[in-house]
């Protein structure tokens, strides 16, 4: 990792699924960029690991150098593909500094509806994170939204997973039982990561479209985690995709088929078996196996 480049911790944006992790630029000439990356983003179906985001993070840094900044932000704008005389457009702009924003201070006074207005924001294909910080302008805590204006270069991870629907959405979670697979509770639907159990790092074509899904195609194709649960997975299978050893699930080491070894096997693939593939029948497997 660059040594001017510092990670912090993870957060999820309130009322959302939507996971980012803390970062911390800083330049020669003392200047600091303290702003976010994305780890889970719902609304570009993106879902990065570790490895990727470290792949990613000196590019931004470049980006958002003070010499590159002006540009970056100038080639976010000529992204917008709508009109410009509407008060989302203004919401836009106020957002171009590339740095947290307060909602009071800035897009609340453009717009009485500056949620509605971000959430259109991001439709249009905008990377936008909030979380409630202190303003130092009206020295009141506010939520705060930082629009990222580097590129994200996700168009193998946009190309190869499909978005849900939020119809198909309700359904999947109402299909699985609205049940947790990792800790077996019953939770609120916007609880819930939607987790394909063949990981995307191991995909080599294009998903599906999410639609029309029959009851059992969605048993086949998801389980339900938490941000938390998921992102456990992620960095297991990351992990497994650089080794080929499966990960075992909080130290129990045993796969319902095969055994450690990631093998490709024909029509199955190679993450059959394993506790994180399939939670719910991992589980299963070992109450049958304990069976007298």
């Amino acid at each position: 990792m660059h040594t001017k480049i510092v990670v912090g911790e993870n957060f999820t944006v309130s009322k959302t699924e939507n996971q980012f992790i803390e970062v911390c630029f800083t330049y020669p000439d003392k200047t600091f960029w303290e702003g976010c990356f994305p780890v889970y983003y719902s609304p570009m179906s993106i879902q990065l690991e570790e490895s990727e985001i470290n792949e990613l993070l000196p590019c931004a840094y470049e980006e958002l150098s003070p010499a590159l900044v002006a540009s970056s932000a100038e080639k976010t704008r000529k992204r917008w593909s709508k009109g410009t005389s509407s008060e989302t457009y203004k919401v836009f702009e106020s957002l171009l500094s590339g740095n947290w924003e307060c909602r009071s201070c800035g897009a609340g006074k453009i717009n009485d509806q500056p949620a509605a207005r971000i959430r259109d924001i991001k439709k249009n294909g905008f990377v936008i994170a909030t979380r409630t910080k202190y303003c130092q302008i009206c020295s009141q805590k506010q939520y705060h939204d930082i629009l990222l204006i580097f590129d994200l270069n996700f168009e193998k991870k946009v190309e190869f997973r499909k978005p849900i629907p939020e119809e198909m959405r309700k359904k999947i979670i109402n299909v699985l039982g609205k049940k947790d697979v990792f800790l077996n509770v019953i939770r609120p639907e916007e609880q819930f990561v939607i987790d394909h159990k063949y990981p995307s790092q191991r995909w080599k074509e294009e998903e599906s479209d999410n639609v029309d899904l029959s009851d059992q195609e969605i048993r086949d194709k998801f389980q339900l985690l938490t941000n938390q649960s998921n992102m456990i997975k992620s960095r297991l299978c990351d992990q497994c995709c650089r080794t080929n050893i499966r990960p075992d699930f909080l130290g129990v080491k045993w796969f319902y088929h095969g055994n450690e070894n990631w093998i490709d096997i024909e029509k199955i693939g190679g993450c059959y078996g394993c506790p994180w593939f399939d939670l719910a029948e991992w589980k299963e497997a070992i109450r049958r196996q304990l069976q007298p």
